[in-house]
């Protein structure tokens, strides 16, 4: 069985920015688009509420569908590493199939409210990251967070051009929070709050200086937590 190697960092992250959406009563749907063998999948669904709705999206075994080569899914192994985890089968909708097909109006027909948290880790070509963080984008809730991985990764370049033709392409989702692989982002209405919490919110998330105009993408200032490297 594949084990699931900590990410300390970034399941920290997870733990906070879940406790402070809950404090704020922000709640709704939770998953990743391209689990894996739910790496970072768990950690999201061990710290979300029995009451939110929760879905893991992938390729799974239709590697051949697998055009990037960026990872290979398997529905045994997540299941596996849920079942290590304590976490049920049956509180998480698993959707196979290649993400291109995916648009928002599939997450109304499964019955889905908006997400709170959803992770985009998919295939990584421009064209695929790219329509991933769009769907992203429209079935999110104000106050929700979408987190990208692998920026920056010198051998999935398309997941950076895609990062930055979507923050230039539209403004619901401002990327605010950079570190460890990952760019989070948070919707225009609460951005603001996003930043003013990761200020004050210094025994976990340890924050560069966000002014840095070195750190920042289409213009919007980043706070950068750490090492790029997993």
């Amino acid at each position: 069985m594949h084990r699931v190697a900590p990410q300390a960092p970034q399941i920290e992250y997870v733990k906070v920015f879940t406790r402070r959406q809950h404090e704020l009563g922000i709640y709704g749907t939770v998953g990743e688009i391209g689990v894996h063998h739910g790496k970072f999948l768990i950690p999201i669904l061990g710290n979300a509420l029995a009451s939110e709705p929760a879905i893991a999206m992938d390729l799974f075994e239709d590697q051949e569908s697998n055009l990037a080569k960026s990872g290979f899914g398997s529905k045994l192994e997540l299941l596996r590493n849920l079942e290590a985890c304590g976490i049920p089968e049956n509180s998480i909708r698993l959707a196979g199939g290649n993400s291109m097909h995916l648009t928002a109006s599939n997450f109304t027909q499964w019955g889905l409210p908006a997400f709170r948290l959803l992770s985009v880790d998919g295939g990584h070509s421009l064209e695929i990251t790219l329509h991933d963080l769009m769907v992203a984008s429209c079935v999110v809730r104000d106050g929700g967070l979408v987190v990208l991985d692998d920026f920056p990764n010198p051998t999935w370049t398309g997941v950076s051009e895609a990062l930055m033709h979507f923050a230039h392409a539209q403004d619901r989702l401002v990327p605010f929070m950079h570190g460890y692989n990952k760019v989070w982002f948070a919707t225009k209405s609460h951005v603001q709050q996003w930043r003013q919490f990761i200020a004050q919110e210094g025994s976990v998330i340890k924050c560069w200086d966000m002014h840095d105009s070195r750190r920042a993408i289409a213009g919007h200032a980043l706070c950068f937590t750490g090492s790029p490297c997993k």
